[in-house]
């Protein structure tokens, strides 16, 4: 559960990067982690249609486990669910890197990549 939090937060932080949405304050600390998803699935739409209003979520529920909130029963019946879904953001961040390769193969505008991503997750 450990490392499909530490998965889940990596690819958010790298995809943060590359779409200019900043992890941290103006004052240098860490902006929340709930923050930056949101700011980043919106630009980027790496959290899939099906839970995107729900990708926090997500994320708590591995914290929760990690943190004590779970016996070890609930972490290994949680385990195979929440990797399914830490797998869908990493597959989703895969297909908008397709996307903006191929928007960039056809010199399309970069700023088009967000909103062909999302309109691709759609589909």
């Amino acid at each position: 559960m450990v490392y499909l939090r530490k998965i889940l937060e990596m690819v958010t932080h790298e995809v943060a990067e590359i779409a200019g949405v900043s992890i941290t304050t103006t004052s240098g600390k860490r902006r929340p982690f709930k923050d930056v998803l949101q700011d980043v699935n919106e630009k980027r739409s790496i959290v899939p249609r099906p839970y995107s209003g729900s990708g926090y979520t997500l994320f708590g529920e591995l914290s929760d486990v990690i943190h004590g909130g779970a016996d070890e029963a609930v972490a290994l019946a949680k385990f195979e669910p929440c990797r399914q879904l830490v797998l869908g953001v990493v597959d989703q961040v895969n297909k908008d890197n397709e996307y903006a390769r191929a928007i960039e193969e056809l010199g399309w505008a970069v700023d088009d990549i967000g909103q062909i991503a999302a309109e691709g997750a759609r589909s």
